[in-house]
């Protein structure tokens, strides 16, 4: 199967910095966000609380080397 592009109908704007806000959830699926979210390029992660979080902290230092183990 062979896939071509026709023509751009759009061009791809480009942002300096990338936000992703989402909410704490627990240790391993928060480690699988933090590594899909740095491979897609987000700058900054921001946790929210919401009324369903279980998870009330997070180890920012490990999430800080998951995020620096990804980016390489």
């Amino acid at each position: 199967m062979k896939i071509a592009f026709k023509e751009c109908t759009k061009q791809q704007q480009y942002e300096e910095n990338l936000y992703l806000y989402c909410a704490i959830v627990k240790s391993a699926a928060l480690s699988n966000i933090i590594k899909q979210a740095t491979e897609m390029g987000v700058t900054c992660i921001q946790f929210i609380l919401t009324e369903h979080t279980v998870v009330k902290n997070i180890n920012l230092s490990r999430a800080r080397l998951q995020a620096i183990e990804a980016a390489e």
